[in-house]
């Protein structure tokens, strides 16, 4: 499985990532691991979602890091 999510950093912006691993990666971010969000700990998991292939997954990442996508993010989960 392949996996969109999405983040609310403690400066209250967002992260948008996919991966294969969705644990792994959480815990990656929250180890101030990831480059773009060491800074901006901790990090709350707002949604994710499941895709049977990564086309699929890297397809809805850039819809929602579209305006339209982070305009329904800002209307729908903040």
């Amino acid at each position: 499985m392949f996996y969109v999510y999405i983040l609310k950093c403690s400066d209250a912006s967002i992260y948008i990532g996919q991966t294969n691993n969705l644990e792994r990666r959480l815990s990656q971010h929250n180890a101030g691991n990831v480059e773009w969000t060491k800074s901006r700990l901790p990090v709350e998991l707002l949604k994710s979602w499941s895709f049977d292939t990564r086309g699929k997954a890297v397809e809805y990442e850039r819809k929602f890091k579209s305006g339209y996508g982070r305009k329904w993010i800002k209307d729908n989960l903040l």
